[in-house]
């Protein structure tokens, strides 16, 4: 589960540049299409604009994807981390490891 979901975070963005592309070559609607009829008009500003939303846009559908990520692996690495030591490792242990998952969560979201 894992690795769908950091295959869907990469994929996301990927996409995003693919619908660009295409929308680029040929397209009569869309950010693609803006980029390219306000580049002909010699409008830079609404290029760039473009391009800045198409970006927030990709930054968004990654972080969706990253928060659904944490939300699901979270559980599933507990459960395996349980059912693995279930009778090595005491529950004092499993807390201070569940307190050291939160504070790395916590460093990476602060970066």
């Amino acid at each position: 589960m894992p690795y769908l979901m950091s295959a869907l975070k990469i994929s996301s963005s990927l996409a995003i540049v693919g619908a660009l592309v295409s929308e680029l070559i040929s397209a009569n609607k869309g950010l693609g299409y803006l980029i390219i009829s306000n580049y002909y008009s010699m409008n830079i500003a609404a290029v760039f604009a473009c391009i800045i939303i198409s970006s927030i846009i990709g930054i968004v559908i990654y972080y969706i994807f990253d928060i659904m990520e944490k939300k699901f692996s979270k559980g599933i690495i507990e459960m395996e981390i349980e059912k693995e030591y279930r009778y090595k490792v005491t529950d004092e242990q499993i807390q201070r490891i569940k307190q050291i998952s939160n504070v790395i969560d916590e460093k990476k979201v602060s970066k």
